[in-house]
């Protein structure tokens, strides 16, 4: 049976009741905190932890839990999100708090999530997240807000734009300046900007942190004529 099909067979939750939280995390130490959060709320039991994307659905079929909370370091391309979110069940995504972090938050519930909450949250906002997550609302922990992702990215000039987008189509310098009809050495200094603006140390974190971001768009920019 292939992993597809094993995540198919998990089914729906039984109940809209949120007593049976289960942990996906890759860092024990993480998990066990989330945990000791979880355990502390009213009404609400820790179903289960689970330290690997290849066994959460096997844990799930275990434990039935109604809501599934993901850490960043196990399910970085939200993937487990998407799949998790298919059976019915609702998904807290764990993030970092920090400007990527909030960047992600959106890409994090455009995958499927009902909230996000970060590693630097406590008791009080996990159990808000929960209540949102029960009332069917979407909820955001305060460190994560989309408003403070947009306010905290500086904006891409539209030339820099440009350029970011043949950078993420996998163009080096000549061929974008070549594309663009500018120097390589001016097509250098923007690229160097855009990395600048989006906390990137080289070529290949520019890519990932823009289609993290959201920046990336389905068209590529005409030659000019």
């Amino acid at each position: 049976m292939t992993g597809g099909q094993r995540n198919a067979a998990v089914s729906a939750p039984r109940g809209r009741t949120l007593d049976r939280v289960l942990i996906a995390c890759a860092v024990s130490l993480l998990a066990e905190g989330m945990a000791r959060v979880i355990d502390h709320l009213p009404g609400v039991a820790v179903a289960g932890i689970c330290g690997a994307a290849t066994d959460l659905f096997a844990e799930i079929r275990r434990s039935d839990p109604a809501v599934v909370v993901v850490d960043d370091t196990l399910d970085s391309a939200f993937h487990t999100v998407r799949l998790v979110a298919g059976t019915g069940r609702s998904v807290v995504v764990v993030l970092p708090p920090t400007r990527l972090g909030r960047l992600r938050a959106r890409t994090a519930m455009r995958a499927g999530a009902s909230a996000v909450v970060s590693w630097a949250s406590g008791r009080v906002v996990v159990a808000d997240a929960l209540r949102h997550v029960g009332a069917d609302d979407r909820f955001v922990a305060p460190e994560l807000r989309l408003q403070a992702a947009v306010d905290d990215t500086p904006a891409m000039s539209p030339r820099e734009s440009e350029v970011l987008q043949l950078v993420c189509r996998g163009l080096d310098n000549r061929e974008i300046a070549r594309r663009l009809f500018v120097s390589s050495e001016t097509v250098k200094t923007h690229v160097r900007n855009i990395a600048k603006k989006l906390g990137a140390r080289d070529r290949i974190q520019v890519v990932v942190n823009a289609l993290q971001s959201d920046l990336v768009h389905e068209g590529i920019p005409s030659p000019r004529t």
